[in-house]
């Protein structure tokens, strides 16, 4: 699949639509630990925090053209590893390319021996080829009334180094 996007620099443009993005899916907003979509006030105390953790990195995912399509978070752990998080609320790529991008940054720029995922296990799926599923999580997260399963994903350097899917981004 073609890397429909890039990352682009923080900048304060990104609450308002990661407020939007939470109102308008509230199974994202608790996905992402918030009880109820947050406002734009409580977004913004939520990304500044993530920006304010020098283990963390925050990053917007654009279009070529520089619209902010969503974003990924990036949190080093310990002895190597990197949690990936993304936030991509449309469904036209954007989360393969944002996944694409994010696992280049974090083995090439962030030094990452192993990068890690929780993903709904629906959307599973869509990192095929990207990720190996490490396991499911059994009513990990409690979303719409009701427990949902969650499925773990993982890829090593060595595996990202000779994945094919990979090498293509970083020609």
């Amino acid at each position: 699949m073609l890397v429909t996007a890039r990352l682009g620099h923080y900048s304060g443009a990104i609450k308002p639509l990661a407020a939007r993005w939470y109102q308008e899916d509230p199974d994202l907003a608790q996905w992402m630990g918030f009880e109820r979509p947050p406002d734009e006030e409580t977004i913004g105390r939520y990304l500044d925090a993530i920006r304010g953790n020098q283990s963390h990195t925050l990053l917007p995912i654009q279009t070529k053209s520089g619209e902010i399509v969503g974003y990924t978070h990036l949190a080093w752990e310990y002895q190597g590893l990197v949690n990936v998080g993304l936030v991509v609320p449309d469904q036209k790529g954007y989360a393969y390319s944002g996944m694409v991008l994010s696992l280049d940054h974090a083995f090439l720029r962030m030094g990452a021996h192993k990068i890690m995922a929780e993903v709904r296990e629906h959307h599973a799926t869509v990192f095929e080829g990207l990720m190996r599923i490490e396991g499911v999580l059994r009513e990990h997260r409690f979303i719409g009334g009701k427990w949902i399963n969650a499925v773990a994903l993982g890829l090593l350097r060595e595996e990202y180094d000779t994945n094919p899917l990979l090498s293509e981004t970083r020609r």
